[in-house]
């Protein structure tokens, strides 16, 4: 008779064992590689959205103020409401201040258009005033011997124009500043125009007259206002947010949820920062023209919580601890404090 060979009942469950064994092997390798993947991926991305937040921050800061070749020179805002802070071109820079990482109030009062979305607790608030990204300046070619006389730089045929309809521009030479609203800028026998309309309402111009003629070959540029702040993004979560005034709020990074912002005054005249001050400390003072250098704070979190460790850290933006409480967020998420300063260099040039 042939004998039969086969598995018995033993071997049969050494082997399911020793597969267990090896599947439990590959998936916890599995696992540990793709935490280490995502935890790489939470890093990259945090690094990323840290380093190129505070670069556009401090692009415009640096660029704030500039006035071509003019220093310590008369200056004439003639739109009305200038005072405002969409409007005050004569101060490069400002900013509200909130205290602590969980304060709703901000001093100065914060303005009531800066609302959608609107700005989360615990984040300063940012203003930057400077030329408009992109723009180049045009001169003038006619001479104005008086402040009302027409306004006729070089005409280039862009699209879109360089100066457009409701542009705020700034027009400068070594010997005064000046500020209006356009009505247009076009092609006027082979010259261009550019229109002041006066009347009612806010930013419209209060007068014709810049207060100074300005000499052939001051240079015209449309300068706008920049807010920064934190509020909640597309995917409510916190995000960094750049709103130009007039126009609505543009979501530019996700995953900055704090803020913070000191700036440097030079209190006797020498071009170099005497201190660091917060934006309340400064509008109290009436110090915001002294102002020549801005430090900067952001704390950026991952996209997603990961892992099993829990954040338990507090985190120190400048001269205020996140979260208010300290005890940290008791989340997954990886943080960062990413920390700059940059000088107003046109107010030390």
């Amino acid at each position: 008779m042939r004998r039969h060979e086969g598995f018995t009942l033993v071997e049969l469950m050494v082997a399911l064992a020793l597969s267990l064994l090896l599947i439990g092997g590959a998936i916890t390798v599995f696992f540990g590689s793709r935490l280490a993947y995502q935890t790489t991926e939470d890093s990259s991305r945090v690094q990323e959205t840290g380093r190129l937040a505070l670069e556009v921050m401090l692009r415009d800061i640096r660029n704030a103020g500039w006035q071509g070749c003019s220093r310590e020179v008369p200056v004439s805002n003639v739109l009305n409401d200038a005072d405002d802070v969409r409007w005050n071109f004569a101060e490069p820079v400002g900013g509200f201040d909130v205290g602590t990482a969980d304060a709703t109030v901000w001093a100065p009062a914060l303005p009531g258009f800066i609302d959608d979305p609107a700005p989360l607790a615990g984040s300063d608030v940012l203003v930057v005033r400077g030329p408009r990204r992109e723009s180049r300046p045009l001169r003038i070619v006619l001479e104005m011997t008086a402040g009302t006389d027409e306004v006729r730089p070089e005409f280039f045929n862009t699209n879109p124009p360089i100066i457009a309809n409701g542009d705020v521009v700034q027009i400068a030479d070594c010997s005064a500043i000046a500020w209006f609203r356009a009505s247009g800028y076009a092609d006027d026998a082979g010259t261009g125009l550019i229109g002041r309309v006066v009347g009612p309402g806010t930013a419209v111009n209060a007068s014709v007259d810049l207060g100074f003629g300005f000499r052939e070959g001051a240079d015209l540029v449309p300068v706008e206002t920049v807010f920064y702040y934190v509020g909640l993004g597309e995917r409510n979560e916190p995000a960094l947010f750049r709103m130009v005034a007039d126009q609505p709020a543009v979501e530019m990074f996700d995953g900055v949820e704090g803020l913070q912002v000191l700036y440097g005054v030079d209190t006797d005249g020498d071009f170099t920062v005497d201190d660091y001050l917060d934006a309340d400390a400064v509008a109290a003072a009436g110090r915001w023209p002294e102002v020549t250098a801005v430090s900067l704070a952001l704390l950026v979190r991952s996209p997603e919580e990961q892992g099993v460790d829990v954040e338990t850290r507090s985190f120190a933006l400048l001269d205020v601890a996140y979260p208010a409480g300290g005890g940290g967020f008791n989340d997954r998420r990886r943080r960062e404090v990413f920390t700059a300063t940059a000088t107003v260099r046109n107010r030390v040039q």
